[in-house]
C-alpha cells in the first residue's frame, strides 16, 4: 500500500512538472518541425520570459491568448514575478550569460508600469529608430556582443521597416560546470546512421568519468541526467534506438519528461565535447503556436487583413534568438582510454542525441546533435 501510494504521488509530481513545461515543450515541438539543420539550439525559457513581460507590461486588459499560450491564465503578477526572480538567480550561480531586451519604436513612450515590469522579470527595454535599418541592426548586434562575438546571422537587411513596432532579442550563454569531475578524455567512435548509406563513423573527444547518475532505459531510448554544481539544474540526454531519430525524440519530448528515472547508480558515462551557436527567427513559430496578435500590424491592419496574412511588409514585431551552449569539462583532462571491469554500468552519448538544460521547473535550453560538426574531432 505505501509503495502504490509513493508510485502515485510520482507520478502527480512528474505531471506537475509536465504542466510547468507545457509551452517549452510545444515550442521545442515546433521548432523541431520548422528547423531542418542537422544540430539546432534553443532557450525556451528565455522566450517565456520575454513574452510574459510583454504580457505583464501591457496595461489595462491584458491579452488572453497570449496568457493561454504561456499557460498563465489565473496565475496572478507576483507569481510570475516570483518565478523570474528564483529561475535568474539559479543560472546566474551557474554563471550562465544572459541577455534579454526588448526594443520599441522610437514614438512609443514607454510607460512606468512597464520600466517597473521590466526591472522585477529581467527584461531590458528600450527605444529604437527602426527606420535605419542599418543602424539599428548594427546597434543590437553590438548589445548582444557582450555574450557572443558572432551575432551576423541576427536581423536580416528587410527585417526592419516602417511598420516595425517592437523587436524582442534574447541571448544566452551556458559553459557546463559539472558535479561530478570528469577524470580523462579519449578518442572514441561515434555513429551516425544514413539512409540507403552506409553508416557515418568518426572519431570524436569525448570526457569520461565514473559517478552515479539517474537514468532510464527503454524500447526507444536510453537517458541519463548529469547535474551541474551546486544546483538542481543538469543536462539531460535522450539517444534515441536504433528505429528512432532525434526528430521523434523531440516530437515526443512530453513522454519522456515524464519518464521515471531510475535511481542513481554508479555509471561510466562518455559525453562528447562540443560548442553549438544557434541563431534562429520565432516569429513563425510563436504564430504557429497561437500567438499572432503580437505580429499584426499596429500601423497598417489592413495590410495583413486584405492579403489573409501577416506578410514581411506587415509585421509589426521581430522575436530573435542567439543561444551559444560549451559543453566541456571543468579543467584540462589527460587522454586516457577506459577498461571496464565488467560490472558497472556505461553510457556511452556515441549516436546523435537530444539534450535539454533543465531542472524541476525550468528548460533553459533545448536542442539536438543530429551531425558531428559540431563535436570535437578525434
Amino acid at each position: 500500500m505505501a509503495k502504490r501510494a509513493l508510485f502515485c504521488v510520482t507520478l502527480l509530481l512528474l505531471a506537475e512538472q509536465l504542466v510547468t513545461f507545457r509551452f517549452e515543450v510545444e515550442l521545442i515541438k515546433q521548432l523541431s518541425r520548422k528547423d531542418k539543420s542537422a544540430n539546432c539550439l534553443v532557450s525556451p525559457f528565455q522566450v517565456v520570459q520575454s513574452l510574459s513581460f510583454l504580457y505583464l507590461g501591457k496595461e489595462g486588459r491584458k491579452d488572453y491568448t497570449l496568457a493561454k499560450a504561456l499557460q498563465i491564465v489565473g496565475r496572478g503578477h507576483d507569481k510570475i514575478t516570483s518565478y523570474f526572480r528564483e529561475t535568474q538567480k539559479e543560472a546566474l550561480g551557474q554563471n550562465f550569460v544572459m541577455a534579454n531586451r526588448v526594443y520599441f519604436s522610437s514614438d512609443f513612450k514607454i510607460p512606468d508600469h512597464m520600466k517597473s515590469v521590466s526591472g522585477n522579470i529581467s527584461v531590458e527595454v528600450e527605444n529604437m529608430n527602426f527606420s535605419d535599418t542599418k543602424k539599428a541592426s548594427t546597434d543590437i548586434k553590438k548589445w548582444l556582443s557582450k555574450m557572443a562575438n558572432k551575432s551576423s546571422k541576427l536581423f536580416g537587411k528587410d527585417h526592419f521597416n516602417n511598420v516595425t513596432q517592437i523587436v524582442a532579442v534574447q541571448g544566452l550563454a551556458v559553459t557546463s560546470m559539472w558535479k561530478h569531475r570528469f577524470l580523462s578524455q579519449s578518442k572514441r567512435s561515434f555513429l551516425i546512421d544514413r539512409r540507403e548509406m552506409k553508416p557515418l563513423q568518426q572519431k570524436v573527444t569525448m570526457m569520461y568519468t565514473l559517478a552515479n547518475f539517474e537514468s532510464f532505459n527503454n524500447d526507444e531510448a536510453q537517458g541519463i541526467f548529469i547535474p551541474f554544481s551546486n544546483s538542481d539544474i543538469g543536462m539531460m540526454v535522450l539517444i534515441p534506438k536504433s528505429h528512432i531519430t532525434p526528430l521523434n525524440v523531440m516530437q515526443q519530448l512530453d513522454k519522456y519528461l515524464l519518464m521515471k528515472m531510475r535511481k542513481a547508480q554508479e555509471t561510466h558515462l562518455f559525453l562528447p565535447m562540443f560548442n553549438i551557436q544557434e541563431t534562429m527567427d520565432l516569429n513563425g513559430v510563436l504564430e504557429a503556436m497561437g500567438i499572432k496578435n503580437l505580429f499584426s500590424s499596429l500601423n497598417n491592419p489592413d495590410a495583413a487583413k486584405n492579403s489573409g496574412e501577416v506578410t514581411k511588409d506587415s509585421i509589426a514585431m521581430h522575436f530573435e534568438q542567439l543561444s551559444l551552449l560549451v559543453v566541456k569539462p571543468n579543467r584540462l583532462l589527460l587522454e586516457s582510454e577506459y577498461a571496464s571491469d565488467g560490472d558497472q554500468k556505461t553510457f556511452e552519448v556515441n549516436r546523435p542525441f537530444v539534450f535539454l538544460i533543465k531542472d524541476q521547473k525550468t528548460i533553459y535550453m533545448a536542442g539536438r546533435v543530429d551531425s558531428i560538426d559540431d563535436l570535437k574531432r578525434g
